[in-house]
């Protein structure tokens, strides 16, 4: 089968048939899947972004002294990448802040372990807001 042959080249294969509305000779179930697989790609990217930007900002806040010197770069990648994938998907808004509860907890065991401190350094609740989070002036 194409799909596990050569990739690139069965893309290019289902956009001709698309075009041409040759429907009939579509590989649906790959198809299906690959579209579905899009919109997972999408969340989890908001899912790596936002809990890079909170490790990021846990460690600027309670170890600047630790901090790494390019702190500031993430801080400023992460930001543009959430905000990107927020624009491209406006739709996840929702979703996203949903998710922020989750990816602090996350955020904040990374940090301890990459700190080798007690996870109870870090408060239970984020001591940053949604709008602190994303705001990229904000530094804790």
């Amino acid at each position: 089968m194409l799909y596990e042959e050569d990739f690139h080249r069965w893309v290019e294969r289902t956009v001709e048939q698309l075009r041409d509305r040759n429907y009939d000779q579509i590989d649906w179930e790959n198809l299906i899947a690959e579209i579905e697989l899009l919109g997972q790609r999408e969340k989890s990217t908001l899912k790596i972004h936002l809990r890079g930007l909170l490790r990021t900002l846990l460690e600027y806040k309670y170890f600047p002294e630790h901090s790494s010197p390019h702190a500031k770069d993430k801080l400023l990648q992460h930001r543009q990448k959430i905000r990107e994938t927020l624009e491209d998907s406006p739709s996840l808004k929702d979703y996203s802040e949903e998710l922020f509860e989750e990816s602090y907890q996350r955020a904040r065991r990374a940090a301890a372990l990459e700190m080798d401190v007690d996870l109870d350094t870090f408060p239970q609740e984020s001591p940053f807001t949604w709008e602190q989070t994303l705001n990229p002036k904000f530094l804790p």
